[in-house]
């Protein structure tokens, strides 16, 4: 897929950029029941609808997961609106190393997924997953705005995350690993009351997760008894234990109570962490 701008000034002749290209293998579409304010669609969501053109989109996320495998360099493009239900996507889905499955928002104000009771905003459970241009809230204690479970080389980038009561990012990885995930140009908010069993942190990682990245993100931890922005800590099953180790924290800005970046090792290493160039701010 192609794209140009144009640009026109005055009684000046119209100006057009180089082409843009942006890769994409099958494209989905999404809406809710309005088309004000639209950037992909020419129509209201339905379930009816296939999701494959602009002018058919579907009205769930969900949906096109359900109804569709969603693999390498395939894109779901999710047009303006707020969005109430749980993204889950599990190993049947996911791109590879030539090319990302993408779920694709129409920016930070114009698409909105608002977590559902009992619910996360997105669940990955699959590889080569990425969420991009999309704001996600969720007020509901033990459930995340991303949980990533056993899910590797994932990106979230230029999203808005807001949790009023856990963690806003979980990773997890034992056996199976969830190496090389990415957070990459975030705003990251939580204004959680650590209580009870939750994480509570704006971005927690446990287990096998090598590799990982944070850069350039945002976050803000608003409550006075608000606990680490970052902790990247190990797991341990009963029988085996499992540490992350090569991940890289940097140029990130942050604002604790508690610690900024926290690598907790317990009684195992957490190894070869590059922690660099951050503006961390003590509240």
């Amino acid at each position: 897929t192609y794209f140009r701008a144009q640009v026109s000034n005055g009684s000046c002749p119209a100006a057009y950029s180089a082409s843009a290209y942006y890769v994409t293998n099958n494209n989905y579409y999404v809406n809710d029941n309005s088309t004000s304010g639209d950037v992909f669609t020419t129509a209201v969501g339905s379930g009816s609808n296939d999701g494959r053109s602009p002018a058919r989109p579907k009205a769930s996320i969900n949906d096109v997961f359900a109804t569709y495998v969603i693999g390498s360099c395939d894109t779901i493009f999710v047009d303006k609106g707020t969005f109430a239900e749980e993204v889950d996507i599990f190993s049947t889905d996911g791109g590879n190393s030539h090319g990302y499955a993408t779920v694709l928002g129409a920016g930070v104000l114009n698409t909105v997924l608002n977590a559902p009771a009992y619910s996360h905003n997105i669940y990955i459970g699959a590889n080569y997953i990425k969420i991009q241009n999309l704001a996600m809230n969720n007020t509901h204690a033990s459930y995340y705005n991303v949980e990533m479970y056993e899910a590797a080389h994932n990106i979230i980038t230029n999203t808005k995350l807001s949790h009023t009561a856990d963690a806003n990012i979980v990773v997890f990885g034992d056996a199976i690993n969830s190496n090389g995930n990415q957070f990459l140009g975030n705003n990251i908010a939580n204004s959680s009351y650590p209580t009870g069993s939750g994480f509570f942190n704006g971005i927690f990682v446990e287990g096998n997760c090598d590799s990982l990245k944070v850069q350039g993100d945002t976050i803000t931890m608003s409550n006075s008894n608000s606990i680490d922005a970052i902790l990247i800590t190990t797991y341990n099953d009963g029988l085996n234990n499992y540490y992350p180790s090569a991940g890289l924290i940097t140029q990130n800005t942050i604002s604790a109570y508690s610690y900024g970046v926290s690598l907790w090792g317990y009684d195992y290493p957490i190894a070869a962490y590059t922690v660099s160039a951050n503006k961390i701010t003590m509240q």
